[in-house]
């Protein structure tokens, strides 16, 4: 409940460790500054005896009730002392008479066995071997307040009801016997008939209308009844009666397993009969989950219910469920779920603990159910009206035809963003309430009978109290779409000049959620440590660690991989790394390695050095590694990969005849690689063709500045890219590569989007795979025209005024100027229709320009539409001109080799890089009088 929770017992465990007597439970309550104590009486009625005894120990009473009827009439007395009451029990198994004495205004109870009487004083010593126990009194300041106990609970009535129906074999010929422990107090003894009658009743229910099973009848029994009084309610009497006519399931109703149900029932009271009996711990209400369920509700009923304080305008409202309630007629189910619904998503979108409050206005909620409860509860408290308020049902369901799935709600904060889904959980309606509420308020399939609309009428009050007092993780589950940060981490450098280019770039990141940059070293004010703290500052739920490193070999990776908490232990010699402290999901991604965005960069760099590109060789300078020949191995393999990359690069795209494309390392074992040394390497060039050395590494300092240029490669010929082009930053592509490379593993674990559509009454879901098996007639084949025109749609399906929510097939045209297959196919798998889809291309296929990537989406009932342009700059250089190349087959084997390389590109791009960065700003046209040989 979100408050201290002490347990304390009113007799017997003076020599048990671990448990406390009633004023010791307070005492503990009192150390942890309560102001308020709700004592909840764990007992099965009211009119128990012991519940004079609790209000007298917490100085709720000044004096213990008088005597009582008690099973002898014996008042043996010394001066001073008295007998308060003696009543007949068991304890261990022994017949016992409890009796509690009054002795110099201080009460005390003792137990003294039946067999060997009473002494001359009517003191004994207690069955556990020690004096008498006194009924001790509270000390507190704590104001304190005494629930009702058990008596006709529905949670207690549900656990008999489960009780029963495990024993149950054949329903309509058994009937359920009660059997509570009772009284010989005629006054108690009202209450606990009561009590036991009405839980017996909600007992049936519960089995027939809630479980579905024909239970004959359920009676209900004492173990201490007068048999002079009450015959048919001792338990032997009625199990026999029952016996007569059908069979007897007995189910006791006792808070915890003793001799009561162990022994003296099935032993003794029941012995030479035949019924139903629970197994060993299933005999008594513990262990069950309703009864914590029924303590925190009982306890709830005595506090003071939460408003939900919101402002309108300037002013600050505090409002109460009573005030929403009076709005819509009732405080009926639906409005105390809407009430709960919004004081847990205000809880989870405005930081209240820091004194943010939510204005009414900036909410915008997509609700599932269909009623008014909830409607006025989200409208009153949130003014959420119009477009801001918007009622999704699930499939099948509608406001006679509801089921749980339609107690979801997601509640946005418009000025954010940000969101949550609140969705009731399983258990919160019991099993059999929809159906009964289909019979009682609309007559379907038949109208309720009078004992079915007792029945709804029961599980409604369940239902009502437990949505109203059940803690609010017992009542909804919470869903929070997935909050994903980037970090991304660089290794750092004390120059300011090598810092700032790289801040630049992670900058220029575009992403949706949270982004930020750490060094691994040397700035201490830019640490792992605080980039992830950031970022949780931001609630993000999953971070993706993007390394800003050349390879994925170096060594600092595996530093990374420790900080981050992603293994055990740190590498060797580095045991001051500290690790961060997280709950969000973290994975590490690859580094640069061999990625086309980075070759771009180099080929870049080079492509301004050249002069004479048929006698000049690029030499492609990183740092590798010395130490560890597997590491070295890595470095090697994407070293040679990316020069490939940009050999081709610099012939086909930027259409510069380079004679070749070497790479070298500046951190190389020459005993084992002499070749790959960058001197060696430059001075081999330098042989037959004039070398353009380019450096590969993240950011400019020693490295590029001085160690290459004025050491290893001193007194050398060459050609070298003046300050500012002598690493990856500044360049685009680094800020493109966090992004994509982010988005690659985002779309790993989320999938990639979907598009959504009607056919009919069903909403179908459309992934990019199967447009791919489509387009591959079986085998997903996603070529760069798929992923165009399936990124094209997804854009103009989520324009939902053109389309009022989602599009429906038969009511959407697309006409496109591309006449690839990739793009034809796509259009028709979605809109599934061939009619609906209109090529209208400028431009055979052989000879397709980035003109040709141009749909127009069509709304057939408005003739509204919209239209989308692939950009123009999305396609690298020469693309076009060698693919006609390949169509015309005029294109040489390496010029085919270089198209695929920026084929593979171009899709890259296109499948991840941000809309924005992928298609022009839509145009909405209003398309009047069109008939379908005008499109």
């Amino acid at each position: 409940m979100g408050y201290p929770t002490e347990v304390g017992y009113l007799e017997f465990v003076s020599e048990l460790e671990g448990y406390n007597f009633i004023h010791e439970a307070v005492d503990k309550l009192d150390e942890q500054g309560v102001t308020k104590i709700i004592a909840v009486p764990l007992f099965i009625s009211s009119h128990s005896g012991h519940i004079g005894e609790i209000e007298y120990v917490l100085g709720l009473r000044e004096t213990l009730p008088g005597a009582s009827m008690m099973s002898s009439t014996r008042q043996e007395t010394l001066p001073g002392m008295s007998v308060i009451s003696r009543t007949r029990t068991f304890v261990e198994g022994v017949e016992m008479e409890r009796s509690v004495i009054s002795r110099e205004g201080r009460y005390f109870v003792s137990y003294t066995p039946i067999s060997s009487g009473v002494s001359a004083t009517g003191v004994s010593v207690m069955q556990h071997g020690g004096e008498e126990e006194e009924l001790v009194l509270v000390d507190t300041t704590a104001e304190i307040v005494l629930t009702g106990a058990i008596d006709n609970h529905t949670l207690i009535a549900q656990i008999l009801a489960d009780r029963a129906a495990e024993l149950s074999v054949n329903a309509t010929n058994e009937t359920v016997v009660l059997v509570a422990h009772g009284t010989y107090n005629e006054t108690h003894f009202a209450g606990w008939v009561n009590s036991s009658e009405s839980l017996a009743e909600k007992v049936k229910l519960i089995l027939k209308y809630s479980k579905g099973m024909e239970i004959e009848y359920v009676r209900y029994s004492f173990v201490f009844a007068n048999p002079m009084v009450h015959p048919d309610l001792v338990t032997r009497a009625v199990v026999e009666n029952v016996s007569a006519t059908s069979y007897p399931i007995v189910v006791p109703l006792m808070v915890s397993e003793g001799f009561f149900t162990s022994t003296y029932i099935p032993f003794m009271e029941l012995a030479g009969l035949d019924y139903g009996y629970p197994e060993s711990g299933k005999r008594t209400l513990t262990p069950h989950p309703n009864v914590p369920n029924w303590i925190e509700v009982t306890a709830a009923k005595e506090l003071t219910y939460p408003t939900i304080p919101i402002y309108n305008d300037s002013q600050l409202l505090d409002l109460s469920i009573e005030e929403v309630g009076a709005y819509h007629g009732d405080v009926c189910i639906c409005l105390v779920l809407g009430f709960r619904g919004t004081q847990l998503a205000i809880g989870d979108l405005w930081d209240v603990y820091e004194g943010e409050m939510p204005h009414q206005g900036d909410f915008k909620v997509i609700a599932a159910s269909p009623t008014k409860g909830i409607r006025d509860a989200f409208r009153y408290i949130m003014n959420a009206t119009g477009d801001d308020y918007v009622v999704d049902l699930p499939p099948g369901t509608n406001i006679k035809n509801l089921t749980q799935d339609n107690f979801r709600a997601t509640i946005i904060r418009k000025s954010t963003g940000e969101s949550v889904t609140i969705q009731v959980k399983e258990g919160v309606f019991p099993d059999g309430f929809f159906e009964l509420r289909k019979k009682v308020k609309f007559g379907i399939p038949e109208n309720a009978t009078a004992e079915e609309k007792k029945a709804f009428k029961l599980l409604w009050t369940k239902t009502r109290e437990k949505a109203l007092y059940k803690p609010m993780d017992r009542v909804f589950e919470v869903s929070r779409p997935e909050k994903v940060g980037i970090l991304a981490i660089a290794h750092g450098s004390s120059s300011e000049s090598w810092c700032a280019p790289v801040r630049d770039a992670v900058e220029n990141v575009s992403w949706q959620y949270p982004v930020e940059l750490a060094f691994l070293e040397k700035v201490p004010n830019e640490t792992v440590a605080i980039a992830v703290d950031k970022l949780d500052e931001e609630r993000v739920t999953k971070i993706i660690a993007v390394p800003m490193f050349i390879s994925s070999s170096s060594g600092h990776i595996a530093e990374i991989e420790y900080i981050l908490g992603l293994r055990d232990t740190p590498p060797e010699g580095e045991e001051g790394l500290v690790q961060v402290n997280t709950t969000a999901e973290i994975v590490l991604i690859s580094a640069m390695d061999n990625h086309s965005l980075i070759a771009q960069i180099l080929t870049d760099r080079a492509a301004e050095l050249c002069v004479n590109a048929t006698n000049e060789t690029v030499v492609i300078v990183a740092h590798g590694t010395k130490t560890n020949e597997t590491q070295f191995a890595s470095w090697n393999a994407s070293s040679a990969s990316v020069a490939e990359k940009v050999r081709l690069m610099l012939r086909h795209s930027k259409n510069i005849s380079i004679e070749d494309v070497r790479y070298s390392f500046v951190n190389v074992n020459e005993t084992l690689h002499p070749e790959l040394a960058a001197r060696t390497v430059v001075e081999d060039v330098s042989t037959t063709s004039n070398p353009i050395v380019v450096p590969l590494f993240i950011s400019e300092g020693y490295w590029t500045n001085t160690k290459i240029p004025k050491k290893l490669l001193k007194n050398l010929s060459y050609a070298y890219p003046e300050k500012g082009e002598r690493a990856l930053t500044p360049h685009e592509n680094v800020a493109n590569w966090i992004e994509l490379s982010a988005y690659k593993e985002f779309i790993e674990e989320f999938g990639y989007p979907t598009v959504q559509i009607y056919d009919g009454e069903e909403l179908v879901d459309i992934t990019i795979e199967d447009v791919g098996k489509y387009h591959g007639e079986g085998e997903i084949e996603i070529c760069p025209c798929v992923v165009c025109a399936f990124r094209s749609t997804l854009r103009a399906f989520s324009e939902e005024e053109l389309w009022d929510g989602v599009p429906r097939r038969g009511d959407v045209k697309i006409t496109s100027a591309h006449p690839s297959d990739g793009h034809r196919m796509t259009f028709e798998y979605i809109l599934n229709s061939t009619e609906d889809v209109v090529i209208q291309s400028p431009t055979d296929i052989k000879n397709v320009t980035a003109e040709n990537f141009v749909y127009t989406f069509i709304n057939k009932t408005t003739n509204e539409s919209i239209t989308l342009r692939v950009k123009e700059d999305i396609f690298p250089e020469r693309f076009f001109e060698l693919r006609t190349k390949k169509k015309l087959g005029t294109a040489t084997k390496e010029e085919k080799k270089a198209l695929k390389l920026l084929r593979g590109k171009l899709k890259e791009k296109a499948m991840y890089k941000p809309m924005d960065k992928v298609s022009d700003t839509p145009v909405q046209t209003a398309i009047n009088n069109v008939s379908e040989g005008e499109h």
